[in-house]
């Protein structure tokens, strides 16, 4: 059994599927974001650890099988600070628009992004 997490900014998700590509199990979790208004997002790290833990729980209790490998996608952007211990300093810091874009425009040439 393979299994895949994401840990998307709208919900944080874990999937089991068979060596074959078929679907075994899925678990999802909203995660608990704090809007700071002018497109200031923040997570609280704690917070995201404990519900990667109870999706992946899920999906293992579902299957009863133990996975032979996992993956794991992240947002694409955000600052989350560490101290030397690998704690977090202070909650995460988001960004749930496209403030982005023009750097990556400048950095890349591509026009697409908005």
């Amino acid at each position: 059994m393979l299994i895949g997490i994401d840990l998307g900014t709208s919900m944080i998700k874990a999937a089991a599927f068979s060596p074959e590509g078929d679907c075994l199990a899925v678990a999802s979790r909203k995660p608990n974001l704090r809007y700071l208004g002018r497109e200031r997002i923040e997570q609280d790290f704690e917070e995201v650890v404990a519900a990667v833990g109870e999706v992946v729980g899920e999906v293992l209790a579902a299957t009863g099988r133990t996975p032979i490998a996992v993956g794991v996608t992240g947002q694409s952007d955000g600052l989350w600070l560490l101290d030397e211990r690998g704690y977090p300093v202070r909650r995460a810091r988001r960004s749930p628009g496209g403030r982005g874009n023009p750097f990556r425009r400048a950095a890349t040439g591509h026009r697409s992004a908005r």
